[in-house]
């Protein structure tokens, strides 16, 4: 019983520790935040279920769990039949405090100029972005999840 319970445990802190770089890197894959929370609660049930599957010599946890909630969106996407998009101005951040007018309709301007350009990027070019920003990974850790080379993501992101 006690070995339970310290899975568990482990399980528990491994889950404030990542919940929210998994549910960011959701939120800007799906754009809505109850589909958000809801895929990314699938993201470490599948995870606590499959615990035991986990080999670390195949990457870091993270690798593994991000791995895990890429197929959680891809499925998504696929049983809703809807498309992806990276919610890039939900990434860009006022550039002061206190825009005047003019600043933001300029923003605004930006915005859907970097949505047109983002929406003629592959699907893996844009998850990659996602994975990047949205979810705080490094490129080797994105590498590993998708099956590709360090340097290979750092050029598609260039």
């Amino acid at each position: 019983m006690e070995k339970y319970q310290s899975v568990a445990q482990i399980f528990s802190e491994l889950y404030d520790l990542y919940f929210p770089q998994i549910y960011n890197y959701i939120f800007y894959r799906v754009k809505d935040k109850d589909v958000s929370y809801d895929l990314t609660s699938t993201v470490f049930e599948k995870a606590l279920r499959k615990i035991t599957l986990y080999q670390k010599s195949r990457g870091n946890f993270s690798s593994w769990l991000f791995r895990i909630a890429n197929n959680v969106v891809v499925d998504y996407y696929r049983l809703s039949q809807r498309r992806r998009e990276v919610p890039l101005d939900k990434m860009i951040h006022l550039r002061c405090d206190d825009p005047t007018p003019e600043d933001q309709v300029q923003q605004q301007e930006e915005i859907n100029a970097l949505l047109t350009l983002l929406a003629s990027l592959s699907q893996q070019e844009q998850d990659i972005i996602a994975m990047k920003f949205a979810g705080g990974l490094t490129n080797k850790e994105i590498a590993s999840i998708l099956g590709l080379k360090a340097n290979h993501v750092g050029v598609i992101l260039y």
